[in-house]
Protein backbone atom coordinates (compact mmCIF):
# COMPACT_ATOMS: atom_id res chain seq x y z
CA UNK A 1 0.00 0.00 0.00
CA UNK A 2 2.82 2.37 0.80
CA UNK A 3 4.47 1.73 -2.54
CA UNK A 4 1.20 2.15 -4.40
CA UNK A 5 0.44 5.33 -2.47
CA UNK A 6 3.86 6.80 -3.19
CA UNK A 7 3.56 6.03 -6.90
CA UNK A 8 0.11 7.58 -6.92
CA UNK A 9 1.49 10.73 -5.32
CA UNK A 10 4.25 11.05 -7.91
CA UNK A 11 1.73 10.65 -10.72
CA UNK A 12 -0.47 13.43 -9.32
CA UNK A 13 2.54 15.75 -9.02
CA UNK A 14 3.50 15.04 -12.63
CA UNK A 15 -0.06 15.78 -13.78
CA UNK A 16 -0.19 19.04 -11.82
CA UNK A 17 3.10 20.18 -13.32
CA UNK A 18 1.98 19.26 -16.85
CA UNK A 19 -1.33 21.09 -16.38
CA UNK A 20 0.23 24.40 -15.32
CA UNK A 21 3.24 24.11 -17.63
CA UNK A 22 0.88 23.76 -20.61
CA UNK A 23 -1.15 26.78 -19.48
CA UNK A 24 1.99 28.89 -19.17
CA UNK A 25 3.41 27.76 -22.50
CA UNK A 26 0.32 28.55 -24.58
CA UNK A 27 -0.16 31.90 -22.80
CA UNK A 28 3.49 32.95 -23.07
CA UNK A 29 4.48 35.88 -25.26
CA UNK A 30 7.92 34.47 -26.08
CA UNK A 31 9.73 37.70 -25.26
CA UNK A 32 11.26 39.40 -22.24
CA UNK A 33 10.13 42.33 -20.13
CA UNK A 34 11.19 45.74 -21.36
CA UNK A 35 14.52 46.10 -19.54
CA UNK A 36 15.40 43.86 -16.59
CA UNK A 37 14.68 40.61 -18.40
CA UNK A 38 16.63 41.67 -21.46
CA UNK A 39 19.57 42.54 -19.24
CA UNK A 40 19.35 39.13 -17.55
CA UNK A 41 19.24 37.37 -20.92
CA UNK A 42 22.21 39.34 -22.23
CA UNK A 43 24.21 38.11 -19.24
CA UNK A 44 23.17 34.56 -20.20
CA UNK A 45 24.43 35.21 -23.71
CA UNK A 46 27.65 36.71 -22.34
CA UNK A 47 28.24 33.52 -20.33
CA UNK A 48 27.69 31.30 -23.37
CA UNK A 49 29.42 33.33 -26.06
CA UNK A 50 31.94 35.49 -24.18
CA UNK A 51 32.63 33.13 -21.25
CA UNK A 52 32.12 35.89 -18.72
CA UNK A 53 29.51 36.55 -16.04
CA UNK A 54 29.74 40.25 -16.85
CA UNK A 55 27.24 41.96 -19.14
CA UNK A 56 29.08 42.28 -22.43
CA UNK A 57 27.59 45.10 -24.56
CA UNK A 58 28.83 43.47 -27.80
CA UNK A 59 26.75 40.27 -27.68
CA UNK A 60 24.60 39.79 -30.83
CA UNK A 61 21.18 39.86 -29.15
CA UNK A 62 21.64 43.56 -28.31
CA UNK A 63 20.90 44.28 -31.96
CA UNK A 64 18.41 41.42 -32.35
CA UNK A 65 16.33 42.89 -29.51
CA UNK A 66 16.77 46.50 -30.73
CA UNK A 67 17.99 47.23 -27.21
CA UNK A 68 19.64 50.55 -26.46
CA UNK A 69 22.26 49.20 -24.09
CA UNK A 70 24.19 52.39 -23.42
CA UNK A 71 21.81 53.72 -20.69
CA UNK A 72 22.10 50.36 -18.93
CA UNK A 73 25.90 50.38 -19.09
CA UNK A 74 25.85 54.03 -17.98
CA UNK A 75 23.77 53.14 -14.93
CA UNK A 76 26.02 50.19 -14.01
CA UNK A 77 29.12 52.33 -14.47
CA UNK A 78 27.70 55.12 -12.32
CA UNK A 79 26.59 52.82 -9.46
CA UNK A 80 29.80 50.79 -9.37
CA UNK A 81 32.39 53.50 -9.99
CA UNK A 82 30.67 56.68 -8.84
CA UNK A 83 31.53 58.36 -12.14
CA UNK A 84 29.61 58.95 -15.37
CA UNK A 85 30.37 57.20 -18.62
CA UNK A 86 31.51 59.87 -21.06
CA UNK A 87 29.56 60.16 -24.35
CA UNK A 88 32.54 59.04 -26.45
CA UNK A 89 33.89 56.53 -23.92
CA UNK A 90 33.73 52.91 -25.14
CA UNK A 91 31.54 50.55 -23.13
CA UNK A 92 33.26 47.73 -21.30
CA UNK A 93 31.74 44.55 -19.84
CA UNK A 94 30.44 45.14 -16.32
CA UNK A 95 28.70 43.08 -13.67
CA UNK A 96 24.91 43.47 -13.61
CA UNK A 97 22.97 43.59 -10.34
CA UNK A 98 20.49 41.15 -11.90
CA UNK A 99 20.63 37.70 -10.25
CA UNK A 100 23.29 35.49 -11.79
CA UNK A 101 21.30 32.40 -10.81
CA UNK A 102 18.50 33.39 -13.21
CA UNK A 103 21.00 34.03 -16.01
CA UNK A 104 22.62 30.67 -15.24
CA UNK A 105 19.25 28.89 -15.55
CA UNK A 106 18.99 30.27 -19.07
CA UNK A 107 22.40 28.92 -20.13
CA UNK A 108 21.31 25.32 -20.96
CA UNK A 109 18.23 26.64 -22.77
CA UNK A 110 20.41 28.97 -24.83
CA UNK A 111 22.84 26.16 -25.66
CA UNK A 112 20.04 23.78 -26.68
CA UNK A 113 18.53 26.44 -28.97
CA UNK A 114 21.97 27.13 -30.44
CA UNK A 115 22.51 23.41 -31.00
CA UNK A 116 19.16 23.13 -32.79
CA UNK A 117 19.96 26.25 -34.82
CA UNK A 118 16.91 28.17 -33.60
CA UNK A 119 16.70 31.56 -31.96
CA UNK A 120 17.58 31.35 -28.25
CA UNK A 121 15.45 34.42 -27.49
CA UNK A 122 11.94 32.85 -27.70
CA UNK A 123 13.20 29.50 -26.34
CA UNK A 124 14.62 31.12 -23.20
CA UNK A 125 11.68 33.50 -22.85
CA UNK A 126 9.02 30.80 -23.19
CA UNK A 127 10.57 28.08 -21.05
CA UNK A 128 12.25 29.86 -18.13
CA UNK A 129 9.49 31.46 -16.07
CA UNK A 130 6.84 29.09 -17.46
CA UNK A 131 8.76 26.22 -15.87
CA UNK A 132 9.38 28.15 -12.65
CA UNK A 133 5.71 29.06 -12.24
CA UNK A 134 4.62 25.49 -12.98
CA UNK A 135 6.96 24.15 -10.28
CA UNK A 136 5.63 26.77 -7.85
CA UNK A 137 2.08 25.59 -8.58
CA UNK A 138 3.21 22.06 -7.72
CA UNK A 139 4.63 23.20 -4.36
CA UNK A 140 1.41 25.10 -3.60
CA UNK A 141 -0.57 21.97 -4.43
CA UNK A 142 1.59 19.72 -2.23
CA UNK A 143 1.69 22.19 0.67
CA UNK A 144 -2.05 22.93 0.67
CA UNK A 145 -2.92 19.24 0.18
CA UNK A 146 -0.89 18.15 3.17
CA UNK A 147 -2.14 20.94 5.42
CA UNK A 148 -5.79 20.19 4.66
CA UNK A 149 -5.48 16.44 3.98
CA UNK A 150 -7.32 16.91 0.68
CA UNK A 151 -5.93 16.91 -2.84
CA UNK A 152 -9.09 18.62 -4.09
CA UNK A 153 -8.34 21.57 -1.85
CA UNK A 154 -4.68 21.46 -2.91
CA UNK A 155 -5.64 21.63 -6.57
CA UNK A 156 -7.98 24.57 -6.00
CA UNK A 157 -5.21 26.38 -4.09
CA UNK A 158 -2.80 25.77 -6.97
CA UNK A 159 -5.40 27.15 -9.40
CA UNK A 160 -5.73 30.27 -7.25
CA UNK A 161 -1.99 30.80 -7.52
CA UNK A 162 -1.56 29.63 -11.11
CA UNK A 163 -4.35 31.44 -12.97
CA UNK A 164 -6.03 33.95 -10.65
CA UNK A 165 -3.03 35.75 -9.16
CA UNK A 166 -0.90 38.45 -10.78
CA UNK A 167 2.02 36.00 -10.82
CA UNK A 168 0.59 34.40 -13.98
CA UNK A 169 1.44 37.21 -16.46
CA UNK A 170 5.08 37.04 -15.30
CA UNK A 171 5.55 33.89 -17.37
CA UNK A 172 6.43 36.34 -20.14
CA UNK A 173 9.40 37.91 -18.41
CA UNK A 174 12.76 37.27 -16.82
CA UNK A 175 11.97 39.23 -13.68
CA UNK A 176 13.47 37.44 -10.64
CA UNK A 177 10.31 37.54 -8.48
CA UNK A 178 8.82 34.26 -9.82
CA UNK A 179 12.06 32.41 -9.04
CA UNK A 180 12.22 34.02 -5.61
CA UNK A 181 8.61 32.86 -5.07
CA UNK A 182 9.49 29.28 -5.92
CA UNK A 183 12.51 29.16 -3.62
CA UNK A 184 10.74 30.80 -0.67
CA UNK A 185 7.63 28.61 -0.72
CA UNK A 186 9.76 25.50 -1.38
CA UNK A 187 12.01 26.38 1.58
CA UNK A 188 8.95 26.73 3.81
CA UNK A 189 7.33 23.55 2.53
CA UNK A 190 10.36 21.28 2.94
CA UNK A 191 11.18 22.73 6.36
CA UNK A 192 7.57 21.99 7.34
CA UNK A 193 7.91 18.45 5.96
CA UNK A 194 11.13 17.92 7.88
CA UNK A 195 9.44 19.03 11.10
CA UNK A 196 6.94 16.19 10.62
CA UNK A 197 9.08 13.30 9.44
CA UNK A 198 12.59 14.37 10.63
CA UNK A 199 14.03 13.36 7.24
CA UNK A 200 17.44 14.90 6.59
CA UNK A 201 16.69 15.12 2.87
CA UNK A 202 13.83 17.52 3.57
CA UNK A 203 16.00 19.46 6.02
CA UNK A 204 18.68 19.92 3.37
CA UNK A 205 16.10 20.93 0.76
CA UNK A 206 14.55 23.49 3.11
CA UNK A 207 17.91 25.13 3.81
CA UNK A 208 18.99 24.82 0.17
CA UNK A 209 15.94 26.61 -1.20
CA UNK A 210 16.15 29.31 1.46
CA UNK A 211 19.78 29.93 0.53
CA UNK A 212 18.91 29.98 -3.16
CA UNK A 213 16.19 32.58 -2.51
CA UNK A 214 18.85 34.83 -0.94
CA UNK A 215 20.98 34.34 -4.05
CA UNK A 216 18.00 35.25 -6.24
CA UNK A 217 17.14 38.58 -4.64
CA UNK A 218 18.50 40.35 -1.55
CA UNK A 219 14.99 41.20 -0.32
CA UNK A 220 14.69 37.56 0.75
CA UNK A 221 16.84 38.54 3.72
CA UNK A 222 13.78 40.21 5.28
CA UNK A 223 12.17 36.76 5.49
CA UNK A 224 15.30 35.03 6.81
CA UNK A 225 14.72 35.63 10.56
CA UNK A 226 11.24 34.10 10.50
CA UNK A 227 12.18 31.10 8.36
CA UNK A 228 15.30 30.47 10.42
CA UNK A 229 13.31 30.80 13.65
CA UNK A 230 10.67 28.42 12.31
CA UNK A 231 13.34 25.85 11.48
CA UNK A 232 14.87 26.07 14.97
CA UNK A 233 11.49 25.79 16.70
CA UNK A 234 10.03 23.01 14.58
CA UNK A 235 12.98 20.80 13.63
CA UNK A 236 13.90 20.24 17.31
CA UNK A 237 16.29 17.46 16.35
CA UNK A 238 19.74 18.94 17.07
CA UNK A 239 21.43 17.18 14.16
CA UNK A 240 18.82 18.46 11.72
CA UNK A 241 19.12 22.02 13.06
CA UNK A 242 22.90 21.89 12.64
CA UNK A 243 22.51 20.43 9.15
CA UNK A 244 20.04 23.19 8.24
CA UNK A 245 22.44 25.86 9.55
CA UNK A 246 25.46 24.40 7.72
CA UNK A 247 23.72 24.22 4.33
CA UNK A 248 22.23 27.70 4.72
CA UNK A 249 25.52 29.11 5.98
CA UNK A 250 27.39 27.68 2.99
CA UNK A 251 25.00 29.36 0.54
CA UNK A 252 25.20 32.69 2.39
CA UNK A 253 29.01 32.43 2.31
CA UNK A 254 28.84 31.68 -1.41
CA UNK A 255 26.67 34.77 -1.93
CA UNK A 256 29.11 36.93 0.05
CA UNK A 257 32.03 35.69 -2.06
CA UNK A 258 30.06 36.34 -5.24
CA UNK A 259 29.25 39.89 -4.09
CA UNK A 260 32.91 40.49 -3.28
CA UNK A 261 34.00 39.32 -6.73
CA UNK A 262 31.32 41.33 -8.53
CA UNK A 263 31.12 44.53 -6.49
CA UNK A 264 34.10 44.56 -4.13
CA UNK A 265 32.23 43.92 -0.89
CA UNK A 266 30.53 40.81 0.61
CA UNK A 267 27.50 42.94 1.51
CA UNK A 268 27.16 44.92 -1.75
CA UNK A 269 24.47 43.61 -4.10
CA UNK A 270 25.15 46.22 -6.78
CA UNK A 271 22.13 48.44 -6.11
CA UNK A 272 24.07 51.38 -4.67
CA UNK A 273 21.92 53.74 -2.58
CA UNK A 274 18.76 52.00 -3.86
CA UNK A 275 19.58 49.11 -1.56
CA UNK A 276 20.00 51.22 1.57
CA UNK A 277 17.56 52.00 4.39
CA UNK A 278 17.51 55.69 3.51
CA UNK A 279 15.11 55.02 0.63
CA UNK A 280 12.50 53.73 3.12
CA UNK A 281 10.99 57.01 4.18
CA UNK A 282 7.50 56.93 2.67
CA UNK A 283 4.08 55.60 3.57
CA UNK A 284 1.96 56.09 0.43
CA UNK A 285 3.04 52.71 -0.84
CA UNK A 286 1.49 51.04 2.19
CA UNK A 287 -1.89 52.21 0.95
CA UNK A 288 -1.06 51.81 -2.73
CA UNK A 289 0.01 48.16 -2.48
CA UNK A 290 -3.43 47.32 -1.13
CA UNK A 291 -5.93 49.87 -2.45
CA UNK A 292 -4.57 51.57 -5.60
CA UNK A 293 -6.41 50.46 -8.77
CA UNK A 294 -3.14 50.39 -10.71
CA UNK A 295 -0.98 48.35 -8.33
CA UNK A 296 -3.16 47.20 -5.43
CA UNK A 297 -3.57 43.64 -4.23
CA UNK A 298 -7.33 44.02 -3.97
CA UNK A 299 -7.57 44.74 -7.70
CA UNK A 300 -4.97 42.30 -9.09
CA UNK A 301 -5.60 39.45 -6.62
CA UNK A 302 -9.16 40.07 -5.32
CA UNK A 303 -9.38 36.92 -3.24
CA UNK A 304 -6.74 38.40 -0.94
CA UNK A 305 -9.62 40.15 0.85
CA UNK A 306 -10.29 36.79 2.51
CA UNK A 307 -6.70 36.42 3.73
CA UNK A 308 -7.30 37.65 7.33
CA UNK A 309 -9.99 35.00 7.77
CA UNK A 310 -7.71 32.34 6.28
CA UNK A 311 -4.82 33.27 8.59
CA UNK A 312 -7.17 33.18 11.58
CA UNK A 313 -8.34 29.70 10.65
CA UNK A 314 -4.76 28.65 9.96
CA UNK A 315 -3.79 29.90 13.41
CA UNK A 316 -6.33 27.58 15.02
CA UNK A 317 -4.70 24.61 13.25
CA UNK A 318 -0.98 25.49 13.34
CA UNK A 319 -0.02 28.56 15.36
CA UNK A 320 3.68 28.70 14.48
CA UNK A 321 3.15 28.17 10.74
CA UNK A 322 0.42 30.83 10.66
CA UNK A 323 2.72 33.30 12.42
CA UNK A 324 5.42 32.55 9.84
CA UNK A 325 3.00 33.18 6.97
CA UNK A 326 1.74 36.38 8.58
CA UNK A 327 5.32 37.59 9.09
CA UNK A 328 6.26 36.94 5.45
CA UNK A 329 3.21 38.81 4.15
CA UNK A 330 3.31 41.77 6.57
CA UNK A 331 7.08 42.26 6.43
CA UNK A 332 7.06 42.39 2.62
CA UNK A 333 4.18 44.89 2.68
CA UNK A 334 6.05 47.11 5.16
CA UNK A 335 9.37 46.83 3.35
CA UNK A 336 8.14 47.63 -0.15
CA UNK A 337 5.34 49.96 0.96
CA UNK A 338 7.83 52.35 2.59
CA UNK A 339 10.05 52.71 -0.50
CA UNK A 340 9.94 56.36 -1.44
CA UNK A 341 12.08 57.20 -4.49
CA UNK A 342 10.54 57.92 -7.88
CA UNK A 343 6.90 57.77 -6.77
CA UNK A 344 5.23 55.38 -7.55
CA UNK A 345 7.99 53.36 -9.25
CA UNK A 346 9.75 52.38 -6.03
CA UNK A 347 6.93 50.54 -4.28
CA UNK A 348 4.78 49.45 -7.24
CA UNK A 349 7.62 47.89 -9.21
CA UNK A 350 6.41 49.84 -12.25
CA UNK A 351 7.44 48.00 -15.34
CA UNK A 352 5.23 45.04 -14.63
CA UNK A 353 1.69 43.84 -13.97
CA UNK A 354 0.22 44.64 -10.57
CA UNK A 355 2.43 44.98 -7.47
CA UNK A 356 5.46 43.19 -8.95
CA UNK A 357 7.51 43.10 -5.76
CA UNK A 358 4.73 41.22 -3.99
CA UNK A 359 4.74 38.30 -6.44
CA UNK A 360 6.69 36.18 -3.87
CA UNK A 361 3.71 36.49 -1.52
CA UNK A 362 1.22 34.91 -3.94
CA UNK A 363 2.07 31.25 -3.18
CA UNK A 364 1.90 31.92 0.57
CA UNK A 365 -1.48 33.61 0.20
CA UNK A 366 -2.74 30.73 -1.96
CA UNK A 367 -1.65 28.09 0.56
CA UNK A 368 -3.22 30.02 3.46
CA UNK A 369 -6.50 30.29 1.54
CA UNK A 370 -6.68 26.50 1.45
CA UNK A 371 -8.08 26.64 4.99
CA UNK A 372 -11.06 28.64 3.73
CA UNK A 373 -11.53 26.35 0.74
CA UNK A 374 -12.09 23.56 3.27
CA UNK A 375 -15.17 25.41 4.50
CA UNK A 376 -18.15 23.48 3.20
CA UNK A 377 -20.65 26.32 3.56
CA UNK A 378 -22.36 27.35 0.34
CA UNK A 379 -21.79 31.05 1.02
CA UNK A 380 -18.04 30.60 1.34
CA UNK A 381 -17.90 28.48 -1.81
CA UNK A 382 -19.75 31.21 -3.75
CA UNK A 383 -17.48 33.95 -2.39
CA UNK A 384 -14.27 32.03 -3.15
CA UNK A 385 -15.50 31.06 -6.62
CA UNK A 386 -16.63 34.60 -7.48
CA UNK A 387 -13.40 36.24 -6.36
CA UNK A 388 -11.37 33.59 -8.19
CA UNK A 389 -13.27 34.22 -11.44
CA UNK A 390 -12.71 37.98 -11.12
CA UNK A 391 -9.00 37.38 -10.47
CA UNK A 392 -8.79 35.10 -13.51
CA UNK A 393 -10.42 37.69 -15.80
CA UNK A 394 -8.22 40.51 -14.49
CA UNK A 395 -4.99 38.59 -14.92
CA UNK A 396 -6.06 37.15 -18.26
CA UNK A 397 -6.03 40.77 -19.45
CA UNK A 398 -2.40 40.93 -18.30
CA UNK A 399 -1.72 37.77 -20.30
CA UNK A 400 -3.46 38.78 -23.54
CA UNK A 401 -1.82 42.22 -23.69
CA UNK A 402 1.80 42.78 -22.68
CA UNK A 403 2.07 45.26 -19.80
CA UNK A 404 4.41 47.56 -21.80
CA UNK A 405 1.82 47.86 -24.57
CA UNK A 406 -0.80 48.60 -21.93
CA UNK A 407 1.30 51.53 -20.74
CA UNK A 408 1.82 52.54 -24.38
CA UNK A 409 -1.95 52.61 -24.92
CA UNK A 410 -2.28 54.95 -21.95
CA UNK A 411 0.45 57.25 -23.22
CA UNK A 412 -0.47 57.27 -26.91
CA UNK A 413 -4.24 56.77 -27.08
CA UNK A 414 -5.33 58.20 -23.72
CA UNK A 415 -2.77 61.02 -24.13
CA UNK A 416 -1.29 60.48 -20.66
CA UNK A 417 2.07 61.63 -22.01
CA UNK A 418 0.75 65.11 -21.26
CA UNK A 419 0.49 64.34 -17.54
CA UNK A 420 3.30 65.48 -15.27
CA UNK A 421 3.55 61.96 -13.82
CA UNK A 422 1.72 59.52 -16.08
CA UNK A 423 2.65 56.48 -13.99
CA UNK A 424 1.10 58.12 -10.95
CA UNK A 425 -2.10 58.66 -12.94
CA UNK A 426 -2.16 55.01 -14.05
CA UNK A 427 -1.59 53.92 -10.47
CA UNK A 428 -4.25 55.98 -8.70
CA UNK A 429 -6.94 57.04 -11.20
CA UNK A 430 -9.40 54.14 -11.73
CA UNK A 431 -10.22 54.81 -15.40
CA UNK A 432 -6.50 54.76 -16.24
CA UNK A 433 -5.67 51.61 -14.31
CA UNK A 434 -3.69 49.10 -16.43
CA UNK A 435 -6.65 46.75 -16.03
CA UNK A 436 -8.90 49.20 -17.90
CA UNK A 437 -6.16 50.15 -20.38
CA UNK A 438 -5.53 46.49 -21.23
CA UNK A 439 -9.23 45.87 -21.78
CA UNK A 440 -9.45 48.86 -24.13
CA UNK A 441 -6.26 47.88 -25.96
CA UNK A 442 -7.62 44.37 -26.48
CA UNK A 443 -11.06 45.51 -27.68
CA UNK A 444 -9.60 48.03 -30.16
CA UNK A 445 -6.80 45.72 -31.36
CA UNK A 446 -4.31 48.45 -30.45
CA UNK A 447 -1.29 46.13 -30.48
CA UNK A 448 -2.10 44.74 -33.91
CA UNK A 449 -2.23 48.25 -35.38
CA UNK A 450 1.03 49.60 -33.91
CA UNK A 451 3.16 51.30 -36.58
CA UNK A 452 6.48 49.77 -35.65
CA UNK A 453 8.38 51.89 -38.19
CA UNK A 454 7.98 54.79 -35.77
CA UNK A 455 10.07 52.91 -33.21
CA UNK A 456 13.54 52.04 -34.63
CA UNK A 457 14.72 50.83 -31.21
CA UNK A 458 13.29 50.26 -27.75
CA UNK A 459 10.75 48.11 -25.95
CA UNK A 460 8.00 48.61 -28.57
CA UNK A 461 9.93 46.25 -30.87
CA UNK A 462 10.35 43.60 -28.16
CA UNK A 463 6.73 42.42 -27.95
CA UNK A 464 4.45 40.79 -30.51
CA UNK A 465 3.47 44.13 -32.02
CA UNK A 466 1.82 42.70 -35.14
CA UNK A 467 -0.47 40.32 -33.26
CA UNK A 468 -3.71 41.14 -31.41
CA UNK A 469 -2.81 38.94 -28.40
CA UNK A 470 0.46 38.28 -26.58
CA UNK A 471 0.76 34.55 -27.30
CA UNK A 472 3.86 33.43 -29.20
CA UNK A 473 2.40 30.11 -30.33
CA UNK A 474 -0.77 31.75 -31.63
CA UNK A 475 1.05 34.62 -33.35
CA UNK A 476 3.65 32.39 -35.01
CA UNK A 477 1.71 29.17 -35.71
CA UNK A 478 -2.00 30.04 -35.54
CA UNK A 479 -4.84 28.36 -33.67
CA UNK A 480 -3.74 24.72 -34.03
CA UNK A 481 -1.17 24.65 -31.16
CA UNK A 482 -3.60 26.59 -28.95
CA UNK A 483 -6.38 24.08 -29.63
CA UNK A 484 -4.01 21.19 -28.91
CA UNK A 485 -2.93 22.92 -25.69
CA UNK A 486 -6.53 23.49 -24.57
CA UNK A 487 -7.40 19.84 -25.26
CA UNK A 488 -4.37 18.71 -23.25
CA UNK A 489 -5.29 21.03 -20.37
CA UNK A 490 -8.86 19.66 -20.40
CA UNK A 491 -7.67 16.06 -20.31
CA UNK A 492 -5.18 16.77 -17.52
CA UNK A 493 -7.78 18.64 -15.47
CA UNK A 494 -10.22 15.73 -15.81
CA UNK A 495 -7.61 13.22 -14.64
CA UNK A 496 -6.53 15.47 -11.77
CA UNK A 497 -10.10 16.04 -10.59
CA UNK A 498 -10.85 12.34 -10.85
CA UNK A 499 -7.80 11.44 -8.80
CA UNK A 500 -8.45 14.40 -6.51
CA UNK A 501 -11.27 12.47 -4.85
CA UNK A 502 -8.56 10.78 -2.81
CA UNK A 503 -8.54 12.13 0.75
CA UNK A 504 -5.43 11.76 2.92
CA UNK A 505 -5.61 9.08 5.58
CA UNK A 506 -4.76 9.99 9.15
CA UNK A 507 -1.18 8.95 8.48
CA UNK A 508 0.45 10.57 5.49
CA UNK A 509 1.73 8.46 2.63
CA UNK A 510 5.30 9.14 3.61
CA UNK A 511 4.85 7.70 7.08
Amino acid sequence: MQVRGYTYKKRIIFLIFGFFFTINIISNGGHFDANDGIETFLVTESIVLKHTAKLDPTVPSVDALSFNIRPTMQALHSIQTGTSLKPDEPMKPMYSMRPLILSAIGVPLYMIADLLNISPIPVTAILTNSTILAFTSVIVFCFASELTKSRKVGFVASLIFGVTSFAWPYNTSLFPQPLESLFLIAATYFTYKSSLNKKRTHTVLGALFLGLSLNTHPTSFIFLPALLGYAILKLRNRKNIILFAVVLGFLILFLCCLNYIRFGSPFDFGYGTYGSLQVHSGWIGLLGLVFSPGAGLLFFFPIVILLPFAIKKMYSKDKILSILFAYVIVSAWLYFGTLSYGEPFAWSGAGGWGPRYLVPLTPFISVALAYLIMDSSRIMKVIVSSLSVIGFVVNLLGILTWYAYGYSYGWAVEALWKAENSMNVMTWVPQYSPIILHAKALITNYVGTIDISAYPTGYMRVGLYSCPVDSYLFCKFGLIPIIIGVILITILSYIILKNGRFIFPKKTLDQ
